[in-house]
């Protein structure tokens, strides 16, 4: 969203309508004791009356948010009762010679506060108008008559300088709370995406996992009932063809055993959240071994190029797990639609002096330039309705990030290139 635009999120306006009320309690104490002071200690009905006027439109305003739900509405509403309140102590306190005039320079600033920075010049261009019009007055004699003749310049100032110090005060204390509720909401957004994007893997990971030891077994069972007709037949057993049998059994045994060894390294892994050295080719090559149910349905040519020596990396194992493989399934899934003697997806791991980096690439669809700014955001995807939730690049986003790293989204001519990097050791 551009910094001058008029528009606000819906986390913004729910953040910041929570402050209306409390600010309008506060004008209005502050428009009630000015009543007084004006109407009992200088005599100035006219004043007092004005000021109490917005005492009770700044305490309509609580009343007004159980019936109105727009808070564009309600928030000016709330500046232009602070600039009538402005006016009138102004007014009638010496026009442009007055103090409370420098009060007219903090109307931007709560309107900024209440909602974005787009008010807040237009707010400031109305005061300047209402400068001009005070000046104008001013210049031809035609303000009300100043009810503070009598008192001190210095009494002035006083009051002037504890307003603005304790409006201001009261805006920053404010924002401050603001900010930090942000930063816990969005901490507890990503223990939510993270645990979301959690299930959705371990569904697919059971789903692999049966897929990976299935074959096998069904190899296996055919080798037996291979076996048993032989030994049923009154007949000599063919030796060379029981000894290819049993090099297949001997084969897809190996072949569950590389898997449940691998879902046994990750069921480790994922209760241990100490950082640990991480081997990068081995834990790609896993993650490739993990979606291989996958790659050979999608019938993606995947490939693969390691340096040659070891590349190490200091992490949570599980964490780094499940951001490439977020990324590596989401290039499958981008393949759908492309021609099915050309889905290619590139893995490309190198090391610089200080860096690791990952290459990821698809010759897929690509992703549109009218998401590409949002790519990484929660709840943003390319997948079709229903199929993807749009946490998956968001929690790798998140994981890079937190471990010193970042994640990208290349501009290519076709399909799509995630570059990935993070510190070495």
């Amino acid at each position: 969203m551009s910094f001058f635009s008029i528009k606000m999120s819906d986390y913004s306006k729910e953040v910041k309508s929570r402050y209306i009320s409390p600010f309008c309690y506060i004008l209005a104490i502050v428009a009630l004791s000015n009543s007084f002071i004006y109407a009992v200690k200088f005599k100035s009905k006219s004043l007092g009356l004005y000021c109490f006027l917005s005492a009770c439109a700044a305490l309509l305003v609580p009343i007004f948010k159980r019936f109105i739900n727009f808070h564009i509405f309600l928030a000016n509403y709330v500046v232009l009762v602070f600039l009538a309140c402005v006016l009138s102590l102004t007014l009638y306190t010496g026009g442009i010679f007055s103090n409370p005039i420098w009060w007219l320079g903090t109307i931007p600033l709560v309107a900024t506060f209440l909602m974005n920075a787009f008010f807040g010049v237009i707010w400031f261009v109305i005061i300047l108008i209402n400068f001009v019009i005070i000046l104008c007055l001013g210049h031809y004699e035609m303000l009300p008559p100043n009810v503070l003749l009598n008192v001190t310049a210095e009494g002035r100032m006083v009051v002037s300088f504890l307003f603005n110090a304790s409006l201001i005060t009261i805006l920053c204390i404010l924002a401050d709370l603001i900010r930090d509720k942000a930063f816990l909401e969005k901490e507890d957004l990503k223990l939510k995406a993270f645990q979301l994007n959690q299930m959705a893997a371990l569904g697919k990971l059971a789903s692999g996992v049966a897929h990976e030891i299935n074959n096998p077994l069904t190899v296996l069972r055919g080798a037996q009932l291979r076996i048993e007709r032989m030994i049923a037949e009154e007949r000599e057993i063919d030796k060379a063809m029981l000894t290819e049998y049993m090099t297949k059994i001997q084969r897809n045994i190996l072949r569950i055993q590389d898997v449940t060894a691998l879902m046994r390294t990750i069921s480790e892994k994922s209760t241990d959240r100490t950082i640990s050295e991480v081997q990068f080719q081995k834990l790609l090559s896993d993650v490739v071994q993990m979606l291989s149910k996958e790659i050979n349905i999608a019938d993606v040519n995947v490939e693969i190029s390691y340096p040659k020596e070891e590349i190490y990396f200091k992490g949570i194992y599980t964490e780094i797990f499940q951001a490439f493989f977020n990324i590596i399934e989401n290039a499958i899934y981008e393949l759908n639609e492309a021609p099915l003697n050309n889905r290619k997806i590139f893995i490309q791991l190198e090391k610089d002096s200080h860096n690791i980096i990952v290459l990821i690439q698809d010759n897929g669809r690509g992703i549109s330039p009218q998401i590409r700014d949002h790519i990484f955001d929660p709840f943003v995807t390319t997948k079709n309705f229903g199929v993807g939730k749009g946490l998956g690049l968001s929690f790798s986003y998140n994981v890079f990030t937190s471990n010193g790293g970042s994640l990208e989204l290349l501009d290519t001519n076709s399909g799509s290139t995630f570059k990935v990097t993070l510190p070495g050791i």
